[in-house]
Order: C-alpha cells, then structure tokens, then sequence
C-alpha cells in the first residue's frame, strides 16, 4: 500500500459508517508515530 496516497479518510475506497466523522485514515497514524520518533 501506498500510505501517503490514502492518509485522510476520504481517500479511501471503502470505509465504515462511523469513520464519517473522522479526517484521518488510520495510516495516518504511522505519519504521527514517525514525527514522534524524529
């Protein structure tokens, strides 16, 4: 996968219903992990 292609949620192809709400795809979530490492 290509996670700097789908890190917001509605760039996803499919996604459940209670994801609606949400900005951020849960690839997102390595991108925060990799700033807190650096």
């Amino acid at each position: 996968p290509h996670p700097e292609r789908v890190f917001r949620a509605t760039q996803l192809s499919w996604h459940p219903r209670e994801w609606r709400s949400r900005d951020d795809s849960p690839w997102m979530q390595m991108f925060y992990n990799a700033r807190a490492w650096v």
